[in-house]
């Protein structure tokens, strides 16, 4: 009996010291275990091939369709699907509610491809559509760098026309000497007494100056009659001319000025050669020389249409009335000076010649002399260049 005892105490301290020993152990997930209960089993279904991970953990590639079981016990698990393109890739969290159960998990793979796959196309699409941009932006910076390009050729051209226009300026020398300035004519008005004058070579201009080379120095057109650019420029002061010629000589380094009066009157009479006595260039017939009021339709006409003088100038009967450098004096004549006379010292008006398209005949004579002040424009002014040799 007593033996029945000691065994009976023996068995339990046993039983204790087992059950102490558990109890101080850490517990065990139990992920594969075959304790009955302890677990759920999850089905994982994906709709596309790929790879399962489980909280990092590779667990098996599955073809679509296919079904990878798994043993879970409570908790919470990062489930991962990715495509076997690596391109693809779903996470999501399970949790582990209710162990003793078994569950279907549909991973959706597929709507992950067709999101990459409409990227891809969009990002494709975008791609494209940056690269027909910038196509098209191109295109639209060389088509303008070509208009700036074509532009600034324009503009170089234009320039370059306005200097030869400016550079090529006709001109005839005119060679010096004497004639008898003036006339006794009583249809000559202003150009008594006769008297003996000498003057200096000078070139002048074969042509009164036109519309085209005003615009070409001051880059504006004062005339009244316009879309004419080879008729002579109208409208124009003694002071204006100045200013053109001033701008003209600064451009072209040239020493262009306006003929004195001596000058322009030995110029129309032919010079050394000198048969006209009446108009420039015809004796006493004024049409087929000059443009006046029967035959100018009332306004100014192309310069060089009509017939040259003995020295090839052009226009210098009619047309335009054309200023001279001097100061007017209708007394001037009986005290000029022989040589080179350049009008009085100062005065308030300055000299006209040639008349023009709106005078009669007579007007048109070469001895007759007008007057207007200088800062006086009219649609009857004009002029033409002189400049020493």
């Amino acid at each position: 009996m007593k033996n029945l005892f000691i065994l009976f105490i023996l068995i339990l301290t046993t039983q204790q010291l087992l059950l102490a020993q558990a109890a101080g152990q850490p517990k065990k997930k139990t992920q594969g275990s075959t304790l009955s209960g302890s677990f759920a089993t999850v089905k994982i279904m994906p709709d596309t091939d790929c790879s399962i991970y489980i909280d990092g953990d590779l667990k098996g590639t599955l073809a679509a369709g296919a079904i990878l079981k798994i043993k879970l016990e409570k908790g919470d698990y990062i489930i991962k699907a990715v495509g076997l393109n690596k391109a693809d890739e779903l996470t999501q969290t399970y949790t582990v509610a209710t162990v003793g159960v078994e569950t279907i998990l549909n991973i959706g793979m597929a709507s992950v491809v067709k999101a990459r796959l409409a990227k891809e196309v969009e990002d494709k699409r975008n791609e494209e559509a940056q690269k027909a941009k910038e196509l098209a932006d191109q295109k639209e910076e060389n088509e303008k760098a070509a208009l700036q390009q074509k532009a600034i050729e324009e503009a170089q051209k234009k320039e370059q026309a306005k200097i030869d226009i400016m550079n090529n300026i006709e001109m005839v020398l005119v060679q010096g000497g004497g004639f008898e300035m003036g006339s006794n004519d009583k249809l000559d008005l202003n150009a008594k007494p006769v008297h003996k004058v000498t003057v200096s070579s000078f070139n002048i201009g074969k042509f009164e100056v036109t519309q085209t080379q005003w615009k070409a120095v001051m880059g504006t057109n004062p005339s009244k009659f316009q879309d004419c650019d080879n008729c002579p420029v109208d409208n124009v002061s003694w002071d204006d001319a100045q200013m053109f010629i001033k701008r003209l000589n600064q451009k072209t380094g040239k020493t262009y000025r306006l003929p004195t009066e001596a000058e322009w009157e030995f110029a129309a009479s032919g010079g050394i050669k000198s048969m006209s006595k009446v108009y420039s260039g015809a004796g006493d017939v004024l049409d087929n020389v000059g443009w006046y009021y029967d035959n100018s339709s009332h306004k100014t006409n192309p310069v060089g249409q009509k017939k040259a003088n003995e020295l090839g100038l052009y226009d210098m009967s009619g047309n335009i009335d054309e200023w001279c450098q001097d100061y007017y004096d209708e007394h001037y004549y009986a005290t000029s000076p022989t040589d080179n006379p350049t009008g009085p010292a100062t005065g308030t008006v300055r000299v006209r010649r040639g008349g023009c398209w709106n005078d009669a005949a007579h007007y048109c004579r070469i001895a007759n002399r007008y007057s207007s002040a200088p800062e006086l424009r009219f649609l009857t002014f004009g002029f033409r260049l002189a400049s020493n040799p």
